[in-house]
């Protein structure tokens, strides 16, 4: 894992670019997005909608993200009137009107937790708000206790959604209990199942290495479940430990929680499941995807640019907590979804925070290619990108291949940290800003 680059892999990774900086109470910012939306588009793009519905049956020990645990059945009704209303107010835009949809996530949280009725409406309301292609990939996530319900399966194979996804993270139920993943195996079976009889065209699902006390055993054992089990595609990410909560760090520093594997073996998981999903007839599409098909989801592709140094593509984000990036804008949504209801129905568009546009638009698809493992070289510009990538050829993190730079395996471990050096030079200034934040939490001072 020597690098002569890098000591240590940077420690998150950025998945929307360019980075949000500014919120509504920093002058006009905000108000020079929304004068952009109010133009016609000019120039045609593929487009991705994002639906983010925050409701999670239980939060787990080590999730980052923007969920919540209170779902009652009045919650989840004003909410999905807050989102019908938010999609309306935002198709009434000139730029949005432009827009044709060639892919629609739903994603959380646990959208499986809503009841059928509002996911109907919320579909009723896509269709009625948007232009959307007629080989559209719809993709919708759930959790396996909610999503092992036929009724469901059926109601969304209905709606023409393609796409099933869901987290099993790992198969050791030592592990699972450690960490609070609360879904019976016994229903991760019972999803996979429902998903087969409906013929799904990808089921998918997360897994996750480098957990507290995991092991290459562990990661076998999950290797041959895997294999059993035959899914279509499988997003394995490296754990992040900044959303643990401090008790989980001071029970490793006690003993009564299980460690993080030391940097070196998240090196050697890194290798061990990129070579083992490759051995079971897996293609490796993305540095973290899986798939027996040859190319990652829409949704993936279109969220990160369009792929391969392409970086047009559009997501429009709907939801508390969603993030989009239109017209050279990253922007961010409100994330307490109580707050965001309240937003909408007072007729605000419920954005939180928007980003500078790039000095060159053509970085966001540099920037985005490690995700893809390869850019073609007509992509590239500048003469900075061709120097950093010999120093990337020299260390033996990327090779050239027919037209394209590619990373390598060691290269994929070390992709978030080359996704910075391919930063512009004001969102690296962002970026550091985040860095220092980060790493002032009670994560990274202890346990390593």
């Amino acid at each position: 894992m020597n690098s002569k680059l890098y000591k240590k892999v940077f420690p998150f990774t950025h998945h929307f670019y360019p980075l949000h900086k500014y919120t509504k109470s920093d002058g006009n910012y905000v108000k020079e997005f929304f004068n952009a939306l109010s133009s016609k588009k000019s120039v045609k793009t593929e487009n991705l909608l994002y639906i983010h519905i925050p409701f999670c049956l239980h939060h787990c020990l080590f999730c980052p993200f923007h969920a919540t645990t209170n779902r009652n059945s009045e919650d989840m009704r004003k909410y999905t009137e807050a989102i019908v209303r938010e999609m309306d107010m935002f198709s009434r835009f000139e730029y949005i009107k432009d827009m044709t949809i060639n892919a629609i996530y739903f994603g959380g949280g646990s959208p499986s937790l809503m009841p059928i009725d509002e996911i109907k409406k919320i579909i009723d309301s896509i269709k009625k708000c948007f232009r959307i292609t007629s080989d559209c990939e719809w993709s919708f996530e759930g959790e396996p206790i909610t999503l092992a319900n036929e009724e469901l399966m059926h109601f969304l194979k209905e709606q023409n959604i393609s796409r099933i996804s869901y987290g099993i993270q790992t198969f050791n139920q030592e592990l699972r209990d450690k960490l609070e993943i609360v879904a019976p195996l016994d229903d991760v079976q019972k999803c996979l199942e429902l998903a087969k009889k409906y013929k799904f065209d990808d089921i998918n699902v997360d897994m996750l290495y480098y957990l507290p006390g995991q092991t290459i055993e562990d990661l076998k054992t999950d290797m041959e479940n895997i294999n059993r089990l035959g899914f279509t595609s499988i997003d394995y990410y490296y754990l992040s430990y900044f959303g643990f909560p401090e008790r989980v760090f001071k029970g490793m520093e006690d003993g009564s929680f299980p460690k993080r594997p030391s940097e070196y073996d998240r090196y050697c998981m890194h290798e061990y499941v990129t070579n083992s999903m490759i051995e079971l007839g897996y293609n490796k599409v993305t540095e973290n995807i899986f798939s027996k098909q040859n190319e990652p989801s829409e949704f993936y592709r279109l969220c990160w640019g369009g792929g391969y140094g392409e970086y047009s593509a559009e997501t429009i984000a709907i939801g508390c907590s969603g993030r989009g990036y239109i017209n050279g804008y990253s922007y961010a949504n409100t994330t307490n979804p109580y707050k965001f209801i309240d937003e909408v129905m007072n007729n605000e568009i419920p954005i939180f925070k928007v980003s500078d546009r790039l000095d060159e638009e053509e970085n966001r698809g540099i920037v985005f290619f490690p995700r893809f493992l390869k850019i073609s070289k007509s992509k590239i510009i500048g003469t900075r990108y061709f120097d950093f990538f010999k120093k990337l050829i020299d260390d033996g993190l990327m090779v050239e291949s027919d037209g394209y730079y590619c990373l390598t395996t060691k290269g994929t471990f070390y992709s978030p940290s080359i996704t910075i050096d391919l930063f512009e030079s004001k969102q690296v200034e962002i970026s550091d800003i985040w860095l220092k934040e980060y790493e002032s939490n009670y994560d990274n001072k202890t346990c390593r």
